[in-house]
């Protein structure tokens, strides 16, 4: 996985992020956003 810096939008941390997975012989890329809540858990926006 790799992160993007950090942006902060309505006061809340927020990272971009690319995963990327091997299957079955194949390369999967995908790209996503996730923002940490006040307790500080990271969760997938949208």
């Amino acid at each position: 996985m790799v992160v993007g810096p950090y942006v902060r939008v309505n006061n809340i941390d927020c990272r971009d992020f690319t995963h990327t997975v091997t299957l079955a012989g194949g390369t999967f890329a995908r790209k996503g956003t996730a923002c940490r809540d006040a307790a500080g858990s990271w969760s997938v926006a949208g």
